[in-house]
Protein backbone atom coordinates (compact mmCIF):
# COMPACT_ATOMS: atom_id res chain seq x y z
CA UNK A 1 0.00 0.00 0.00
CA UNK A 2 1.13 3.58 -0.66
CA UNK A 3 1.50 5.30 2.70
CA UNK A 4 -1.44 4.71 5.03
CA UNK A 5 -4.21 5.80 2.67
CA UNK A 6 -6.47 3.03 1.37
CA UNK A 7 -7.60 3.36 -2.23
CA UNK A 8 -11.15 2.98 -3.57
CA UNK A 9 -11.44 2.37 -7.33
CA UNK A 10 -14.97 2.94 -8.64
CA UNK A 11 -16.51 1.48 -11.73
CA UNK A 12 -18.91 4.09 -13.14
CA UNK A 13 -21.93 2.59 -14.88
CA UNK A 14 -24.31 0.93 -12.48
CA UNK A 15 -22.25 2.19 -9.53
CA UNK A 16 -22.07 5.99 -9.80
CA UNK A 17 -24.17 6.62 -12.90
CA UNK A 18 -27.27 4.81 -14.11
CA UNK A 19 -26.67 2.54 -17.09
CA UNK A 20 -30.07 3.09 -18.64
CA UNK A 21 -28.72 5.74 -21.03
CA UNK A 22 -26.29 3.25 -22.54
CA UNK A 23 -29.03 0.61 -22.81
CA UNK A 24 -31.24 3.08 -24.63
CA UNK A 25 -28.37 3.89 -26.97
CA UNK A 26 -27.88 0.17 -27.53
CA UNK A 27 -31.54 -0.21 -28.48
CA UNK A 28 -31.49 2.58 -31.06
CA UNK A 29 -28.22 1.28 -32.50
CA UNK A 30 -29.62 -2.24 -32.77
CA UNK A 31 -32.78 -0.92 -34.42
CA UNK A 32 -30.60 0.89 -36.97
CA UNK A 33 -28.76 -2.34 -37.85
CA UNK A 34 -32.01 -4.31 -37.77
CA UNK A 35 -33.48 -2.02 -40.45
CA UNK A 36 -30.31 -2.34 -42.52
CA UNK A 37 -30.49 -6.13 -42.23
CA UNK A 38 -34.14 -6.15 -43.32
CA UNK A 39 -33.24 -4.07 -46.37
CA UNK A 40 -30.37 -6.42 -47.23
CA UNK A 41 -32.50 -9.57 -47.11
CA UNK A 42 -35.56 -7.91 -48.68
CA UNK A 43 -38.12 -7.98 -45.87
CA UNK A 44 -40.16 -5.26 -44.22
CA UNK A 45 -39.02 -4.39 -40.66
CA UNK A 46 -41.47 -4.87 -37.83
CA UNK A 47 -43.14 -1.44 -37.45
CA UNK A 48 -42.47 -1.21 -33.71
CA UNK A 49 -38.74 -1.86 -34.15
CA UNK A 50 -37.80 1.02 -36.40
CA UNK A 51 -34.98 3.32 -35.33
CA UNK A 52 -36.93 6.57 -35.81
CA UNK A 53 -38.48 7.41 -32.44
CA UNK A 54 -40.11 10.54 -31.09
CA UNK A 55 -40.01 10.03 -27.33
CA UNK A 56 -38.13 8.25 -24.58
CA UNK A 57 -41.15 5.99 -24.14
CA UNK A 58 -40.67 4.73 -27.70
CA UNK A 59 -36.95 4.25 -27.03
CA UNK A 60 -37.81 2.10 -24.03
CA UNK A 61 -40.08 -0.08 -26.17
CA UNK A 62 -37.08 -0.70 -28.43
CA UNK A 63 -35.04 -1.52 -25.34
CA UNK A 64 -37.57 -4.14 -24.27
CA UNK A 65 -37.28 -5.78 -27.69
CA UNK A 66 -33.51 -5.70 -28.10
CA UNK A 67 -32.33 -5.79 -24.47
CA UNK A 68 -34.93 -7.12 -22.00
CA UNK A 69 -33.63 -7.57 -18.46
CA UNK A 70 -33.24 -11.33 -18.90
CA UNK A 71 -31.03 -10.82 -21.94
CA UNK A 72 -29.02 -8.12 -20.18
CA UNK A 73 -28.35 -10.60 -17.36
CA UNK A 74 -27.06 -13.12 -19.91
CA UNK A 75 -24.69 -10.64 -21.55
CA UNK A 76 -23.41 -9.46 -18.18
CA UNK A 77 -22.87 -13.05 -17.03
CA UNK A 78 -20.68 -13.53 -20.12
CA UNK A 79 -18.44 -10.74 -18.75
CA UNK A 80 -19.25 -8.31 -21.56
CA UNK A 81 -18.29 -5.13 -19.71
CA UNK A 82 -18.27 -2.76 -22.68
CA UNK A 83 -21.66 -1.58 -23.92
CA UNK A 84 -20.13 -1.63 -27.41
CA UNK A 85 -19.50 -5.34 -26.95
CA UNK A 86 -23.06 -5.89 -25.73
CA UNK A 87 -24.39 -4.06 -28.79
CA UNK A 88 -22.06 -5.94 -31.10
CA UNK A 89 -23.26 -9.25 -29.63
CA UNK A 90 -26.90 -8.36 -30.30
CA UNK A 91 -26.12 -7.20 -33.86
CA UNK A 92 -24.21 -10.44 -34.52
CA UNK A 93 -27.15 -12.47 -33.24
CA UNK A 94 -29.53 -10.49 -35.45
CA UNK A 95 -27.42 -11.33 -38.47
CA UNK A 96 -27.54 -15.03 -37.62
CA UNK A 97 -31.35 -15.25 -37.75
CA UNK A 98 -33.07 -16.99 -40.68
CA UNK A 99 -34.73 -14.67 -43.21
CA UNK A 100 -38.21 -15.90 -42.30
CA UNK A 101 -37.68 -15.00 -38.64
CA UNK A 102 -36.19 -11.52 -39.08
CA UNK A 103 -39.50 -9.77 -39.76
CA UNK A 104 -41.73 -12.10 -37.74
CA UNK A 105 -43.18 -11.70 -34.26
CA UNK A 106 -40.81 -14.47 -33.16
CA UNK A 107 -37.73 -12.33 -33.79
CA UNK A 108 -37.15 -11.08 -30.19
CA UNK A 109 -37.44 -14.58 -28.73
CA UNK A 110 -35.17 -16.01 -31.42
CA UNK A 111 -32.63 -13.28 -30.72
CA UNK A 112 -32.76 -14.15 -27.03
CA UNK A 113 -32.30 -17.85 -27.80
CA UNK A 114 -29.20 -17.29 -29.93
CA UNK A 115 -27.53 -15.15 -27.27
CA UNK A 116 -28.51 -17.57 -24.49
CA UNK A 117 -27.10 -20.72 -26.05
CA UNK A 118 -23.56 -19.44 -26.48
CA UNK A 119 -21.20 -19.82 -23.55
CA UNK A 120 -17.74 -18.57 -22.75
CA UNK A 121 -16.54 -15.29 -21.35
CA UNK A 122 -15.90 -11.92 -23.00
CA UNK A 123 -13.91 -12.30 -26.25
CA UNK A 124 -14.48 -16.07 -26.34
CA UNK A 125 -18.25 -15.51 -26.29
CA UNK A 126 -18.04 -12.91 -29.07
CA UNK A 127 -15.89 -15.23 -31.19
CA UNK A 128 -18.59 -17.89 -31.03
CA UNK A 129 -21.16 -15.38 -32.28
CA UNK A 130 -18.80 -14.17 -35.02
CA UNK A 131 -18.34 -17.73 -36.25
CA UNK A 132 -22.11 -18.06 -36.65
CA UNK A 133 -22.19 -15.20 -39.15
CA UNK A 134 -18.66 -15.68 -40.48
CA UNK A 135 -17.34 -12.36 -39.21
CA UNK A 136 -13.55 -12.54 -39.31
CA UNK A 137 -12.55 -8.89 -38.97
CA UNK A 138 -13.44 -5.81 -36.94
CA UNK A 139 -15.30 -3.92 -39.67
CA UNK A 140 -18.75 -4.76 -38.35
CA UNK A 141 -17.66 -3.91 -34.82
CA UNK A 142 -16.27 -0.61 -36.04
CA UNK A 143 -19.58 0.28 -37.71
CA UNK A 144 -21.50 -0.67 -34.56
CA UNK A 145 -19.11 1.47 -32.50
CA UNK A 146 -19.49 4.49 -34.81
CA UNK A 147 -23.30 4.41 -34.78
CA UNK A 148 -23.40 3.82 -31.02
CA UNK A 149 -21.14 6.79 -30.36
CA UNK A 150 -23.12 9.09 -32.61
CA UNK A 151 -26.37 8.17 -30.89
CA UNK A 152 -24.82 8.49 -27.45
CA UNK A 153 -22.90 11.75 -27.67
CA UNK A 154 -24.73 13.24 -30.67
CA UNK A 155 -25.87 14.49 -32.90
CA UNK A 156 -28.05 11.67 -34.19
CA UNK A 157 -29.73 13.43 -37.13
CA UNK A 158 -32.90 11.35 -37.40
CA UNK A 159 -34.04 11.87 -33.77
CA UNK A 160 -34.52 15.56 -32.91
CA UNK A 161 -34.57 15.14 -29.12
CA UNK A 162 -31.16 13.44 -29.29
CA UNK A 163 -29.40 16.34 -30.96
CA UNK A 164 -27.05 16.45 -27.94
CA UNK A 165 -26.91 12.67 -27.61
CA UNK A 166 -28.35 10.27 -25.08
CA UNK A 167 -25.58 11.29 -22.67
CA UNK A 168 -27.49 14.49 -21.85
CA UNK A 169 -29.93 12.32 -19.87
CA UNK A 170 -27.28 10.66 -17.64
CA UNK A 171 -28.27 10.55 -13.96
CA UNK A 172 -26.59 9.22 -10.80
CA UNK A 173 -27.66 5.89 -9.33
CA UNK A 174 -28.65 7.62 -6.08
CA UNK A 175 -29.72 11.10 -5.03
CA UNK A 176 -27.00 13.53 -6.13
CA UNK A 177 -26.72 15.35 -2.81
CA UNK A 178 -26.48 12.11 -0.84
CA UNK A 179 -23.85 10.83 -3.27
CA UNK A 180 -21.77 13.98 -2.75
CA UNK A 181 -22.14 13.62 1.03
CA UNK A 182 -20.93 10.01 0.81
CA UNK A 183 -17.88 10.89 -1.28
CA UNK A 184 -17.12 13.79 1.08
CA UNK A 185 -17.29 11.42 4.06
CA UNK A 186 -14.90 8.95 2.43
CA UNK A 187 -12.51 11.77 1.52
CA UNK A 188 -12.58 13.17 5.07
CA UNK A 189 -11.75 9.72 6.46
CA UNK A 190 -8.57 9.61 4.39
CA UNK A 191 -9.58 7.39 1.50
CA UNK A 192 -8.10 8.15 -1.90
CA UNK A 193 -10.55 7.58 -4.74
CA UNK A 194 -10.03 6.65 -8.36
CA UNK A 195 -12.06 5.41 -11.30
CA UNK A 196 -11.75 2.39 -13.57
CA UNK A 197 -14.28 2.60 -16.38
CA UNK A 198 -15.00 1.37 -19.87
CA UNK A 199 -16.19 4.88 -20.75
CA UNK A 200 -14.03 7.19 -22.83
CA UNK A 201 -12.82 10.29 -20.97
CA UNK A 202 -15.27 12.61 -22.71
CA UNK A 203 -18.24 10.45 -21.66
CA UNK A 204 -17.00 10.47 -18.09
CA UNK A 205 -16.19 14.17 -17.95
CA UNK A 206 -19.53 15.47 -19.27
CA UNK A 207 -21.79 13.99 -16.55
CA UNK A 208 -19.21 14.10 -13.74
CA UNK A 209 -18.61 17.81 -14.30
CA UNK A 210 -22.35 18.46 -14.52
CA UNK A 211 -22.91 16.64 -11.21
CA UNK A 212 -19.86 18.14 -9.45
CA UNK A 213 -18.18 14.76 -8.85
CA UNK A 214 -14.76 15.07 -10.50
CA UNK A 215 -13.24 16.93 -7.52
CA UNK A 216 -13.41 13.79 -5.37
CA UNK A 217 -11.22 11.64 -7.61
CA UNK A 218 -7.44 11.70 -8.01
CA UNK A 219 -6.71 12.69 -11.64
CA UNK A 220 -3.81 10.24 -11.90
CA UNK A 221 -6.05 7.41 -10.72
CA UNK A 222 -8.81 7.90 -13.29
CA UNK A 223 -8.43 5.17 -15.93
CA UNK A 224 -10.77 5.23 -18.92
CA UNK A 225 -10.95 3.08 -22.04
CA UNK A 226 -8.81 5.73 -23.78
CA UNK A 227 -5.87 4.81 -21.58
CA UNK A 228 -6.51 1.12 -22.15
CA UNK A 229 -6.42 1.69 -25.92
CA UNK A 230 -3.16 3.60 -25.68
CA UNK A 231 -1.56 0.75 -23.73
CA UNK A 232 -2.79 -1.79 -26.29
CA UNK A 233 -1.36 0.24 -29.17
CA UNK A 234 1.93 0.79 -27.36
CA UNK A 235 2.40 -2.96 -26.84
CA UNK A 236 0.95 -4.05 -30.19
CA UNK A 237 -2.00 -5.86 -28.62
CA UNK A 238 -5.42 -6.55 -30.11
CA UNK A 239 -8.14 -3.93 -29.47
CA UNK A 240 -9.93 -4.37 -26.14
CA UNK A 241 -7.54 -7.15 -25.06
CA UNK A 242 -6.67 -5.11 -21.94
CA UNK A 243 -10.25 -3.96 -21.26
CA UNK A 244 -12.16 -5.41 -18.32
CA UNK A 245 -12.38 -8.25 -17.33
CA UNK A 246 -8.61 -7.97 -17.84
CA UNK A 247 -7.17 -6.46 -14.62
CA UNK A 248 -5.17 -3.72 -16.42
CA UNK A 249 -7.72 -0.94 -15.74
CA UNK A 250 -7.61 -1.42 -11.98
CA UNK A 251 -3.89 -2.23 -11.82
CA UNK A 252 -3.17 1.03 -13.64
CA UNK A 253 -5.39 2.95 -11.22
CA UNK A 254 -3.55 1.41 -8.29
CA UNK A 255 -0.02 2.19 -9.54
CA UNK A 256 2.52 2.07 -6.68
CA UNK A 257 0.12 0.15 -4.45
CA UNK A 258 0.48 -3.44 -3.35
CA UNK A 259 -2.70 -5.51 -3.21
CA UNK A 260 -3.23 -4.40 0.38
CA UNK A 261 -5.65 -1.56 0.95
CA UNK A 262 -7.15 -1.43 -2.55
CA UNK A 263 -10.90 -1.89 -2.99
CA UNK A 264 -12.67 -2.16 -6.35
CA UNK A 265 -16.33 -1.14 -6.32
CA UNK A 266 -18.23 -2.61 -9.26
CA UNK A 267 -21.57 -4.02 -10.28
CA UNK A 268 -20.70 -6.80 -12.73
CA UNK A 269 -18.86 -10.12 -12.96
CA UNK A 270 -16.44 -8.33 -15.27
CA UNK A 271 -15.43 -5.98 -12.45
CA UNK A 272 -15.18 -8.88 -10.03
CA UNK A 273 -12.97 -10.89 -12.38
CA UNK A 274 -10.70 -7.89 -12.94
CA UNK A 275 -10.42 -7.17 -9.21
CA UNK A 276 -9.73 -10.83 -8.41
CA UNK A 277 -7.02 -11.06 -11.05
CA UNK A 278 -5.43 -7.89 -9.70
CA UNK A 279 -5.51 -9.26 -6.15
CA UNK A 280 -7.70 -6.44 -4.81
CA UNK A 281 -10.70 -6.60 -2.51
CA UNK A 282 -14.03 -6.39 -4.32
CA UNK A 283 -17.20 -4.64 -3.16
CA UNK A 284 -20.15 -5.70 -5.28
CA UNK A 285 -23.04 -3.34 -5.91
CA UNK A 286 -26.27 -5.22 -6.53
CA UNK A 287 -27.63 -8.69 -5.81
CA UNK A 288 -25.48 -11.48 -4.38
CA UNK A 289 -26.41 -13.85 -7.23
CA UNK A 290 -24.75 -11.47 -9.70
CA UNK A 291 -21.34 -12.37 -8.34
CA UNK A 292 -20.15 -15.92 -8.98
CA UNK A 293 -19.31 -18.15 -6.04
CA UNK A 294 -16.55 -19.65 -8.17
CA UNK A 295 -14.58 -16.44 -7.77
CA UNK A 296 -13.03 -15.00 -4.64
CA UNK A 297 -15.72 -14.06 -2.16
CA UNK A 298 -16.48 -10.31 -2.28
CA UNK A 299 -15.33 -8.17 0.63
CA UNK A 300 -18.94 -6.99 0.80
CA UNK A 301 -22.10 -6.77 -1.28
CA UNK A 302 -24.10 -3.56 -1.00
CA UNK A 303 -27.29 -2.14 -2.46
CA UNK A 304 -25.72 1.16 -3.52
CA UNK A 305 -22.68 3.39 -3.03
CA UNK A 306 -24.23 5.21 -0.07
CA UNK A 307 -23.45 2.14 2.06
CA UNK A 308 -19.69 2.17 1.43
CA UNK A 309 -18.64 4.21 4.52
CA UNK A 310 -20.58 1.96 6.90
CA UNK A 311 -19.36 -1.25 5.23
CA UNK A 312 -15.74 -0.17 5.59
CA UNK A 313 -16.22 0.88 9.23
CA UNK A 314 -18.08 -2.34 10.08
CA UNK A 315 -15.14 -4.31 8.77
CA UNK A 316 -12.60 -2.22 10.64
CA UNK A 317 -11.28 -0.43 7.55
Amino acid sequence: MSGNQPLLLFDVDGVVLQEVGYYRTLAITCAHFYEALCETVGVEPLPNLRSIVNSMEEVDLLREAFLPSTLLDILRSRALNSNWDKTYAVVLALNSLPREVIASAAMPLSLHAVLSEKSGSASEYLRQLEQMVKVSDRHLFERVYEVFQQVHIGPWPTIPFLVDGMIQFDEPTVDKNRLIDTLSTLQSRGYLMGIGTGRPWEELKIPFEALGLLRFFQPDRIVTIDEVKRAEEQHGLAPFSLAKPHPYTYLRGATNYTTEGVYVIGDSPSDQLAANEAGFEFIGVGHAETFSNALKKPFAIIDNVLQIPNVLVDNGR
